[in-house]
C-alpha cells in the first residue's frame, strides 16, 4: 500500500516494498491479498501485478529511508540502521475488508505526511 502511494507523489521517489518475514512463510514471488488488492483498487491503484518481496539487507544498505510498520522480529541489520523509521501501523492480516480500508488511509495519510 505505502508504494504505491509513494509512486503517486509527483514521481520523485524510487520506491520499494518488502516484507521480513516472506521467505519463512514461502510466499516470496505470491500475490498480494485480496482484500489489499481490493482496498487499493478503491482509490485507483492496481496492485495485481505486484509480488511479494523479501527484505534484504542491500535493499537497506541502498534505501534513503526505510519505513518499517512492524516492531517484532526485526532483522538485525535494520534495528541497527538510522534510516529505519517506524510508524505504527497494524497488520490488517486476518481482518474484515473494512478493517484493510482503515489501514490503507492510515498509511496514505502518513506518506502525505512524511513525503
Amino acid at each position: 500500500m505505502a508504494e504505491a502511494f509513494c509512486r503517486a507523489l509527483k514521481g520523485e521517489y524510487i520506491v520499494s516494498s518488502a516484507g521480513y518475514n516472506v521467505l519463512a512463510e514461502g510466499k516470496e514471488g505470491g500475490v498480494l491479498p485480496k482484500l489489499v488488492l481490493q482496498a487499493m483498487a478503491e482509490k485507483g491503484h492496481n496492485l495485481e501485478m505486484k509480488s511479494r518481496k523479501q527484505l534484504t539487507e542491500k535493499m537497506v544498505t541502498d534505501a534513503d529511508i526505510v519505513v518499517s510498520m512492524v516492531k517484532d522480529n526485526i532483522p538485525a541489520y535494520l534495528v541497527s540502521s538510522p534510516k529505519c523509521v517506524y510508524w505504527d501501523v497494524p497488520d490488517p492480516r486476518d481482518q474484515s475488508y473494512e478493517f484493510h480500508c482503515g489501514i490503507r488511509d492510515q498509511i496514505e495519510a502518513l506518506i502525505h505526511q512524511s513525503f
